[in-house]
């Protein structure tokens, strides 16, 4: 039987995404809250209803990816200067594999691609628990702070679907 302290709140699991993580300068911190919020605004909006349910599905999906060019190009940003990372996440936080040493305490600023048919970029904050070195760099756990709930269910069915996907391979093999 485990441990009742020992268990954790969100279900985590290993997957490989595009990731970009940089430290918080201090000016920023006080200014966080506000712009998680702003961040976390950026929703999709329901086009008017369709008789045709194929077609309005379709110009769903190029309305989310024409909202996700429109956010990349306004965050000056690009998909591809995230580099694909290995990391072990849940909706409670983060643990990665990073070149460079944080502190415990330390805020980061994360911009991760969320794999979906409409990919969209979640950017998202964290404060380093801690950062122990190792052969390929620093295994920095973090857990998410200031975040809402439907950024923290968009993590939790990230878990869920990678979690099926590994089920259906299993199954396969």
């Amino acid at each position: 039987m485990q441990d009742a302290s020992n268990e954790r709140e969100f279900k985590r699991i290993e997957t490989t995404l595009p990731i970009k993580i940089s430290l918080v300068p201090p000016e920023e911190i006080p200014r966080l809250k506000d712009r998680a919020a702003k961040d976390s605004a950026f929703q999709y909006k329901k086009l008017y209803p369709l008789d045709n349910e194929s077609l309005g599905e379709w110009l769903a999906a190029v309305d989310a990816k024409l909202d996700l060019i429109l956010q990349l190009l306004f965050e000056n940003q690009k998909v591809f200067d995230m580099p694909l990372q290995v990391c072990d996440i849940s909706a409670g936080g983060m643990k990665i594999v990073l070149q460079e040493k944080f502190s415990p305490g330390d805020i980061l600023d994360i911009k991760m691609v969320y794999p979906s048919p409409n990919p969209q970029i979640l950017h998202l904050y964290g404060e380093v628990l801690r950062s122990e070195q190792r052969d390929n760099g620093y295994i920095t756990a973090f857990k998410f702070i200031h975040m809402d709930d439907s950024l923290r269910d968009k993590i939790v069915k990230l878990v869920f679907e990678k979690e099926r996907e590994m089920i259906r391979e299993k199954r396969g093999q």
